[in-house]
């Protein structure tokens, strides 16, 4: 289970940047999702305040992408 969860943050994070790179805003609300998505998982498995750390670590990414940002926040980046 733990690799399958490394596995899904490889291919989250090939994703994102290819979306947010080539600035695709029709898609930015889906990756804000998969993130919050997976970080819940890692939560209920025991890794305390892990969404807020990969939502946080996104933000940190692209920080000029204002859109994207505001996605995250919408899925719980405080």
């Amino acid at each position: 289970q733990k690799n399958i969860i490394i596995h899904l943050l490889v291919l989250l994070d090939v994703r994102v940047n290819a979306i947010v790179s080539q600035q695709k805003r029709n898609y930015y609300g889906e990756c804000a999702e998969m993130i919050a998505a997976i970080g819940e998982v890692m939560e209920s498995r025991g890794q305390e305040g892990r969404k807020q750390q990969l939502l946080l670590e996104y933000k940190c990414r692209f920080p000029r992408h204002v859109a994207f940002i505001r996605e995250l926040k919408s899925f719980g980046l405080k």
